[in-house]
């Protein structure tokens, strides 16, 4: 123990009083040790405040002011990014088709090189394959009506498959059957809800008593999808001779009746387009103006609402709220596109299928003819002249997206194309229309009239011409 002495000014007078204090020096360190450790800590807990929030956040501020400052409003700047990232996307894609005719010598004269100026330097094979699908496609194409029925025959052994199916109805279904969804986002909790759809009597009653595609036929069948390879395309009028138009995700016609056409018979829906183009119909005038668009369109709206349990209630609403004379609303049977999934999945092609590539398959049993207009998926063609960009929609600039395989899918259509089961259209109408030659010999089986006839009879009947 240690004493010292401290003196203190007198309050009576001038003189100074004494006074001993006996202090515990060990005590007084240890408080003044934890009142610095908790000043410290305190300083620590503001630096990294500091650090982490504070300047970050100022830095955010003042580079958002700047770039404010030169675009302009925020919807200025959200524009530009938007912009910039579709750009990026874009030149991403360019550089798998680097392009470029053979360099010619400016001082020779044109005669000498009439030919080799057709020719092309292809530095990537991505470009080449796609000059090579083009013309191909766009090459003389004999209808093979043998392979068609053939293609038929497999779909419909395969799980009973029935294009008449692709609807729901109360002949295919029960009013308390279920119905499973083939999307499962992982983000949701796994209930009973979660994998399957169980019917109730107020959406039965509204299901057509039988698919209105029952015993149906046609003789020639056009299938219209989004690729912006229409453009320009002149094909409107060729879509437009078809008994039957398949199109899909109500893609707008009328500013593009010369290349897309203005029939429709079918028109596929995705329920996702709820979310992007009409508020999620949060509001009555979110449900006038998806009523208001899908006017355009004839026959049948088909809402696939069985596909995904997080796309079901917005889906159904849609549907219960479908009340206008033209077109009319069919619900996608959940059962028919798994058969049609499996097809392939047991063919190893495992992705999901997009919608256009599903109602193929459709056309294909429902149609004599089939014509595919507006699939390529690649953004560019190659004419005899020019490397020309194609974005990926005819109608938007929208970026090429990866959540269907679409060269998997344009492969097979592709080959499909080749076998003359159906006419894949990737050029202008007017110059590939009349190299097609559908008249078969007499050995390609011929479709019948009837496509309900017997399995066993088909089954004869192709066995007999092999």
């Amino acid at each position: 123990m240690y004493k010292y002495q401290y003196q203190t000014p007198s309050r009576r007078g001038r003189s100074l009083e004494y006074h001993d204090t006996s202090l515990d020096v060990d005590c007084l360190s240890s408080m003044l040790t934890r009142k610095a450790q908790r000043l410290l800590f305190c300083m620590s807990v503001v630096a990294v405040f500091m650090l982490v929030v504070y300047i970050p956040l100022m830095i955010r501020h003042a580079h958002r002011s700047t770039t404010h400052s030169v675009c302009g409003s925020k919807a200025d700047c959200d524009r530009r990014r938007e912009i910039d990232r579709r750009e990026a996307v874009r030149s991403k894609l360019m550089q798998q088709f680097d392009v470029k005719k053979f360099d010619i010598r400016e001082n020779e004269t044109d005669e000498i090189h009439l030919f080799t100026k057709k020719l092309w330097h292809f530095r990537r094979a991505e470009a080449e394959r796609v000059y090579l699908y083009q013309r191909i496609l766009t090459s003389e194409w004999t209808m093979n009506k043998r392979n068609l029925r053939r293609m038929s025959y497999e779909l419909r052994n395969h799980s009973n498959i029935d294009a008449a199916d692709f609807v729901i109805s109360q002949t295919s279904s029960a009013s308390n059957s279920t119905l499973d969804y083939y999307i499962f986002p992982k983000a949701l909790v796994k209930t009973d809800s979660y994998y399957r759809y169980h019917m109730n009597d107020g959406l039965f009653g509204k299901l057509p008593e039988i698919s209105p595609f029952r015993e149906k036929l046609y003789d020639r069948c056009s299938v219209v999808g989004n690729s912006g390879i229409l453009l320009d395309s002149q094909c409107g009028d060729d879509i437009d001779k078809s008994d039957f138009t398949f199109r899909c995700n109500i893609a707008p016609i009328a500013p593009f009746r010369k290349d897309a056409g203005s029939k429709s018979n079918l028109t596929t829906m995705n329920p996702s387009i709820f979310h992007k183009r009409f508020g999620e119909l949060k509001t009555t005038q979110d449900m006038y103006d998806f009523l208001g668009n899908v006017t355009e369109y004839n026959g049948y709206i088909w809402l696939p609402c069985f596909a995904a349990y997080h796309l079901n209630e917005i889906c159904l609403k849609a549907f219960h709220n479908f009340n206008i004379s033209s077109p009319t609303a069919v619900l996608a049977n959940p059962d028919h596109f798994v058969k049609i999934l499996n097809f392939w999945r047991e063919r190893n092609h495992t992705k999901l299928l997009s919608s256009g590539f599903y109602i193929t398959h459709v056309a294909l049993q429902m149609c004599k003819e089939v014509h595919l207009y507006g699939f390529w998926p690649f953004p560019v063609s190659v004419s005899e002249d020019k490397l020309k960009e194609q974005p990926c929609h005819y109608f938007n600039d929208e970026p090429f997206t990866r959540s269907h395989n679409m060269d998997d899918e344009f492969r097979l259509l592709f080959q499909m194309h080749q076998h003359g089961v159906l006419k894949m259209h990737v050029g202008k109408c007017g110059s590939d229309a009349s190299k097609d030659r559908r008249k078969g010999s007499e050995e390609i089986l011929e479709v019948p009239k009837d496509r309900t006839k017997s399995d066993a009879l088909l089954r004869q009947e192709i066995l007999s011409k092999t």
